[in-house]
């Protein structure tokens, strides 16, 4: 791991970011983590301006620079979560984007991304979110601009759903024009049209719903919701404009289109076979299982009535057990 992707603390990254840093200084700890199986103690890291120069055990330090002493502090480097949803906090998400503007959004998020921060995460993925604007890209952007400390931001702004499907809102009458927390498309034109919305609007991935969804209602994520010219439509208009694509697959046959379309990566992969697998290895696509959210459920939302679909299939799939022999079964063939 690049020595730059060392997280050291909150209080380290503030004064990186504020100018603390101009001139060499250094930090030692009673040990360091460096992210290739090895761990040091009595370690010390050397910083000049915002970029770690050096990593090593005390004598690294050269002459005359100033040295900050974590004492029994532990460090370790940055943690990266490539699938997060910070406006997703409440388990009726699929209306609750709707009590919420979006200025509201960006202010409660900063927040949230602010926490995750603290905790030790550096980069977040986020894969599409729950506003009907681009709240996660304001939060980037006065980040990036040094308005405020967080961590480094990238991803979708919305998942590209089609109607009916895990991005759309299916339990209300038809009377009512309610905006859905996915961008809902159909047919290529609309997917074309959908991506360069989604660009235009600052995202650096593309968000795909190819089959349905655990924690929506009314859909069912072991079908495949689009079709194969709706999938290539959004593969050539991210291509012409070097976006990569993240496909929500949990269909077994949903994974193997997405992946042989020529997705970055598959998202949950909840029903992958073997086959799968093999076709992940070819083409090099990336899984992203997201193996915590349904342990989160069971324990936070076990009574939940909008999660109930969620939690079920959740409890069905724990007693098959199939998802873990698959995911190990990746894991020693050399999944990415």
């Amino acid at each position: 791991m690049r020595f730059k992707n060392y997280w050291v603390g909150f209080m380290i990254v503030s004064l990186v970011s504020t100018g603390a840093f101009a001139q060499k200084t250094a930090l030692v700890c009673k040990r360091l983590i460096d992210g290739t199986g090895n761990v040091l103690t009595n370690a010390a890291i050397v910083i000049e301006a915002d970029r770690i120069v050096a990593v090593g055990t005390r004598d690294i330090i050269p002459k005359g620079v100033p040295i900050t002493d974590l004492g029994d502090f532990t460090v370790l480097p940055g943690l990266i979560d490539a699938h997060v949803h910070p406006f997703i906090d409440k388990d009726d998400y699929q209306v609750d984007h709707l009590r919420r503007s979006s200025a509201q959004k960006a202010l409660e998020g900063l927040k949230i991304v602010q926490d995750l921060l603290q905790a030790g995460w550096t980069t977040l993925r986020i894969a599409g979110d729950a506003d009907v604007a681009y709240a996660q890209f304001d939060i980037r952007n006065a980040i990036n601009k040094g308005l405020f400390v967080g961590p480094h931001i990238f991803g979708a702004g919305h998942y590209i759903s089609v109607t009916g499907g895990g991005g759309d809102i299916n339990f209300l009458s038809y009377e009512q024009p309610i905006i859905a927390d996915g961008l809902v498309a159909n047919g290529p034109d609309e997917m074309r049209k959908a991506v360069r919305e989604e660009i235009k609007h600052g995202s650096d991935w593309i968000k795909v719903l190819v089959t349905g969804a655990f924690m929506t209602v009314g859909d069912n994520p072991q079908d495949v919701h689009f079709s194969a010219e709706e999938l290539k439509a959004v593969m050539e208009e991210a291509g012409r404009r070097h976006r990569p694509v993240m496909a929500h697959a949990h269909a077994t046959e949903g994974i193997k289109m997405a992946i042989k379309a020529g997705v970055r990566s598959i998202e949950h992969g909840s029903y992958l076979d073997e086959e799968g697998i093999d076709l992940l290895l070819q083409h090099g696509t990336y899984l992203v299982p997201t193996l915590s959210v349904g342990l989160f459920f069971q324990e936070k939302y076990f009574n939940s009535k909008a999660l109930a679909k969620a939690i079920q299939l959740g409890k069905h799939e724990k007693e098959e057990n199939t998802r873990s022999k698959m995911l190990s079964l990746a894991i020693r063939k050399g999944l990415k």
